[in-house]
């Protein structure tokens, strides 16, 4: 037959683990150590103790399977949107800093082409100056 641990125990036959481990200890559900230490129980002890037929615990079983990887699923799918929400609130912050990069970039090329004429302005008043203007300034 199929061993199970205490906990699935408990929720198969919907007890506390307490109670599982209790009844363990006093006798009425005869139980075997695995090499961890832990006790598993087989599904036709947990029959004759809680008046169960071995299809009913296996129906039991592949039901409280299916709810777990459905809620594992879930918990993925879970973490997946918490993730892509981190990600997309990244991606617009980077998108903010490359957007005011590119604005410093532009009032830069501004600043550069406005030297660059005061520039040329300065060059052209220093050549109308004539020969002796430029000796005596």
């Amino acid at each position: 037959m199929t061993d199970i641990s205490t906990t699935a125990a408990a929720s198969l036959v919907e007890v506390s683990v307490r109670k599982i481990q209790r009844m363990i200890k006093l006798g009425e559900i005869s139980a075997i150590r695995n090499s961890k230490g832990s006790w598993r129980i087989d599904l036709s002890e947990l029959g004759r103790v809680f008046g169960f037929t071995i299809d009913e615990l296996s129906e039991r079983l592949s039901a409280i399977e299916i709810r777990k990887s459905t809620s594992g699923r879930d918990k993925i799918n879970t973490e997946n949107l918490e993730n892509l929400v981190v990600l997309s609130q990244e991606v617009e912050l980077l998108k903010s800093h490359i957007f005011s990069k590119d604005e410093q970039i532009t009032l830069l090329i501004k600043e550069k082409e406005e030297l660059m004429q005061l520039l040329e302005q300065m060059k052209k008043q220093r050549k109308k100056k004539g020969f002796f203007a430029k000796l005596f300034s």
